[in-house]
This record gives C-alpha cells, structure tokens and sequence, in this order.
C-alpha cells in the first residue's frame, strides 16, 4: 500500500478517460479548415459575386467572410433542393438575390434599411440564413 494509505485508489484511472466506453467521433456539418480558406462549400462548390453585388457591398463597407459564403452556399444547395432558380437570401447582414444554377450572388441589399421598404422581384424561393 502506498503512504497514503486507504485515500489512494487502487486501480489509478486518467480524469479524461470515459467511463461509458470508447468515445465515437462526432461528425460536424460545417466546411473543414481547407474548404473555408479555399472558398468553397463543402456541400455546392465555390459562391461567385457579381459586379453589382461586389459593388453594393464595397459602397457599404461590408465584407463576406468566408464562413458567410459557406452559408450562401448551403442556402443555394437547399434551393436547389427544392427547386428554385432564383432565390432571395435573408440574413442579418443583409439581404441576397441569387441564381442558384449559376452558383453566384446577383444583387445585394445592405445597411440599415435593408429590411424595411425593399422589394425583390424576379425570385421564386426564399431562405433565412442563421448567422453565428
């Protein structure tokens, strides 16, 4: 018996290991590290801006994160799903019309009105984006 006497275990256990069994490695929904840095959506491919909607976000000083464009990307897939041609992308950083054939954001709509007294036309679905 060790100098501890009866306070010491007696089977020595690590304070990580699990006392259920093996632990079984989740699996994420998001982009791995690589597809981020590169651009792409896992899921649909790489997101294309056009030159009015680069030029709308450029004017507001707003700047798509590569997470954000993930985002984009997995709306797009999820209209694709359902059938939509052209969609309109809602979030709190702004609003998005997009054609989802051609993988790229056609307009945009941001800054403080973009929810108040706008209209879309030319869409056929719509998705709300979930921000972080």
């Amino acid at each position: 018996m060790s100098r501890f006497g009866p306070l010491a275990p007696v089977t020595p256990r690590s304070l990580v290991e699990s006392s259920t069994g093996p632990v079984e490695p989740r699996t994420t929904r998001g982009p791995s590290f690589d597809e981020i840095l590169a651009g792409r959506s896992a899921a649909g491919g790489t997101v294309k801006l056009s030159d009015e909607a680069r030029a709308v976000l450029r004017a507001n000083g707003v700047e798509l994160t590569p997470v954000e464009l993930d985002r984009i990307g997995r709306a797009m897939d999820r209209l694709a799903e359902a059938g939509g041609r052209d969609g309109l992308l809602v979030s709190t950083k702004g609003a998005f019309t997009v054609s989802v054939p051609d993988r790229t954001v056609t307009s945009a709509a941001v800054g403080p009105d973009t929810h108040t007294d706008q209209v879309f036309t030319q869409i056929d679905s719509a998705v709300l984006i979930e921000d972080a």
